[in-house]
Formats: C-alpha cells, sequence, structure tokens
C-alpha cells in the first residue's frame, strides 16, 4: 500500500516544480526509471532542461559506464588512451582540491 503523502509534503513538492520552472530546470535520474523504477533522491540531480534534452538525444537512457563504451567505440575510434588520460587528469584535480581545503582550514 502507498503511503500517503502529507499536505506539506505535497505543497513543497508543487514549490520545486514551480521553481525548477522558473529556473529552466528539470530532474535527471542518474539511472533511468525505465530500467528499475528508482525515483528516489540519490538517483536524481536538478540539471538545465536545455542540456538534459541535449544529453538524451546524445546518450538516450543509456547508463555511464555504457556511455563510456558507446565514445571510445564511436567516437574515439576505440582509443582508450583518451579515457585514462581524462581519469588521471580527474583524480589529480581532486587531489589538489582536497589539499586546498585542508590548507584553508589551517
Amino acid at each position: 500500500m502507498k503511503k500517503r503523502c502529507s499536505k506539506e509534503k505535497k505543497r513543497m513538492r508543487r514549490v520545486l516544480k514551480a521553481k525548477m520552472k522558473e529556473e529552466n530546470k528539470t530532474n535527471h535520474h542518474i539511472k533511468p526509471t525505465s530500467r528499475d523504477n528508482d525515483n528516489s533522491e540519490k538517483n536524481t540531480i536538478y540539471i538545465d532542461a536545455d542540456k538534459h534534452d541535449i544529453y538524451h538525444r546524445l546518450f538516450s537512457n543509456l547508463l555511464p559506464d555504457e556511455i563510456i563504451h558507446y565514445l571510445v567505440d564511436y567516437f574515439w575510434g576505440g582509443q582508450e588512451k583518451w579515457l585514462i588520460t581524462a581519469i588521471k587528469q580527474r583524480e589529480v584535480y581532486y587531489e589538489q582540491k582536497k589539499r586546498a581545503q585542508a590548507m584553508s582550514y589551517l
């Protein structure tokens, strides 16, 4: 049996939807609900509606790992070096960010 939402929760949802529309935002499911029906907050992020449309035009309902394989196969000609380079750069970026945050606490 479904739980009934309180009036306050319903009101908050209406307010959030109105704010998202005003800011041209929409919710995006990281793992498509068509795959597992997960509509939880941990599976949902709010992003620009135009970027969301472009994302789905490019990648349909692919999962993140499927998107990576798609990019490697169709855009990078099977060359994984681009992926490896990007991952290394991201790791360096986050390590530098952590150090900067740690220094700001001193």
